[in-house]
């Protein structure tokens, strides 16, 4: 970080301090919600709550296979449909007769 960059954000704090808010509580907070806004924490708690082994496995071994490996740790709230469409085109399409 050069001293302008640091200047800048040191006085980004101040602005933060100065209304009130706690720019430490602020950003372990951010790092809180990064970690359990997890798709893959998201996925886990999805199939585990499931009805059924039979659906528990499917929806599990799916998500395991082709939306974690795509969206993996990405926010939640970040996710779009342009990071949604690699996981569809790579799932595998049951032949038609």
């Amino acid at each position: 970080m050069d001293a302008t960059t640091a200047r800048t954000e040191a006085e980004r704090l101040a602005v933060l301090v100065a209304q009130g808010s706690d720019p430490a509580e602020a950003d372990k907070k951010r790092r809180q919600d990064a970690v359990n806004l997890a798709f893959n924490a998201y996925a886990n708690s999805f199939y585990d709550g499931c009805k059924g082994d039979g659906w528990r496995r499917l929806v599990e071994r799916s998500l395991r296979l082709h939306a974690t490996p795509v969206l993996g740790s990405k926010a939640l709230p970040t996710i779009t449909r342009a990071d949604v469409v690699p996981v569809f085109d790579a799932w595998p399409v049951a032949q038609q007769a």
